[in-house]
């Protein structure tokens, strides 16, 4: 095997599986499908409770990249709501 003879490595067990791909891999805090991506439910949490005025484009430009048209919206509102509580000008 060119792994194990040439490049000394080894497979983990434990993550040597194969998976249908609609199913979709978690990588790098996003869900990865044949036709997109979302993030994951804990990052997108994480997202609307850090969210302030000077880190907002920011993280809008994280949820257009990775969630569809609905949750931008949701994040648009958040951020509305956001900004009315803080007292945003």
């Amino acid at each position: 095997m060119y792994l194990t003879n040439n490049l000394h490595l080894t497979i983990n067990p434990k993550n040597n599986f194969a998976l249908p791909v609609r199913c979709g891999i978690k990588f790098l805090g996003s869900w990865l499908y044949p036709n997109g991506r979302r993030l994951q439910g804990r990052n997108r949490r994480r997202v609307i409770d850090r969210l302030n005025l000077s880190n907002q484009s920011s993280y809008r430009g994280l949820i257009e990249k990775n969630e569809n048209a609905k949750y931008l919206r949701l994040f648009d509102w958040q951020t509305l709501i956001k900004l009315a509580e803080n007292g945003w000008d």
